[in-house]
């Protein structure tokens, strides 16, 4: 905080030493090289501003050098309330602190626990700065603490990678040939490939596309919303396809990865199809958009993954060779609402 704000306003911080000025002319001559003439917020400023449990079951992210090098500032967070903290115990630098708190930021906001994001950060990028051997990333508190979640990305107008999950093949698009978003510039593809990754006992499953989110339901969500756009490049009718199933699926998984609810299965011997002219999509057939709103007031209170997928299963045991169909899906407007058509 610079110093331009009058120092009148915050002398009795600087006298109880919540505050401190830093930078100043005898810095200098002491040799201090930082910023001049600033505010540094000490830990009493919490445990006095913050007192009464004004930070309740929070994640505090200390992206400061020396955070954790004693656990001063720790107890005065948590004595605020706060569950959890991240931070380092030495100097830091600003790549590796990024680094680190991006990627736990996707993964918290993909539904894992503090204690999940930190692992996959410190393993992507090391527990400890590259540029400095002392500065260990180090949480403190409860390392099963998860954000509250609500659909964010939910028209996929940002990076699939903010807010979902991945698995296979998918992709962000702003149109597929003639076929374009049903909200907003953006829609999520998700596609299977031609190869298979299981044999078991005759059964040949295809390669999966896999979207997913991880969301708490509010205690007054009504349904959950998505539109889907099945495809396939199979060369005639997808209702007379004997050599396999290819499917698009929205499933609900609980917190512990059970199947709870599959609000839509469409299998391509099952599905109203139309044939697509559009030869630069790379398929021959479509569903077209399909608007769907699914009760979820049976998972009110509850964190839900929603999970959209393709794929493929041989069904023919006579043949040992796929060949080479494949489906995808479009994916757009996923929401919850509260009574409302449209959020």
């Amino acid at each position: 905080m610079p110093l331009g704000v009058n120092k009148l306003t915050y002398g009795a911080d600087l006298e109880a030493k919540r505050l401190a000025i830093v930078g100043s002319e005898y810095d200098r001559v002491q040799g201090y090289s930082g910023d001049v003439g600033n505010y540094w917020i000490l830990p009493d400023f919490f445990t006095y501003y913050y007192s009464s449990n004004k930070l309740p079951d929070s994640f505090v992210s200390l992206d400061i050098c020396m955070g954790l090098y004693n656990d001063i500032l720790v107890k005065a967070l948590q004595s605020a309330g706060a569950k959890t903290i991240l931070g380092y115990t030495d100097s830091v630098k600003v790549g590796y602190s990024g680094d680190i708190v991006e990627s736990m930021t996707n993964d918290l906001l993909r539904g894992s626990t503090v204690g999940e994001a930190w692992m996959y950060a410190t393993i992507a990028f090391g527990e400890v700065d590259p540029s400095n051997n002392l500065a260990y990333c180090m949480l403190e508190g409860d390392t099963n603490l998860t954000l509250p979640l609500d659909i964010i990305n939910c028209s996929f107008e940002q990076a699939l990678t903010t807010g979902w999950g991945e698995i296979g093949n998918t992709y962000q698009l702003d149109s597929l040939g003639s076929i374009m978003p049903q909200d907003g510039r953006k829609m999520a593809l998700l596609t299977t490939t031609s190869d298979f990754n299981m044999y078991s006992l005759g059964l040949l499953v295809g390669n999966q596309g896999k979207i997913t989110k991880t969301t708490d339901v509010p205690s007054n969500a009504v349904n959950l919303h998505f539109s889907y756009n099945a495809l396939t490049d199979i060369g005639w009718d997808p209702k007379d396809f004997t050599r396999g199933n290819l499917w698009f699926r929205a499933n609900l998984y609980d917190i512990s990865g059970n199947l709870v609810a599959q609000p839509k299965m469409a299998l391509l011997d099952q599905t109203s199809w139309q044939s697509l002219s559009d030869a630069s999509t790379g398929y021959t057939y479509q569903t077209d958009w399909n608007d769907v709103a699914y009760d979820i007031t049976s998972f009110r209170g509850q964190k839900i993954t929603i999970s959209f997928e393709v794929g493929w299963t041989w069904l023919n045991m006579g043949q040992f060779m796929w060949p080479g169909y494949n489906i995808g899906a479009l994916a757009d407007h996923v929401y919850l609402d509260y009574g409302q058509t449209n959020p």
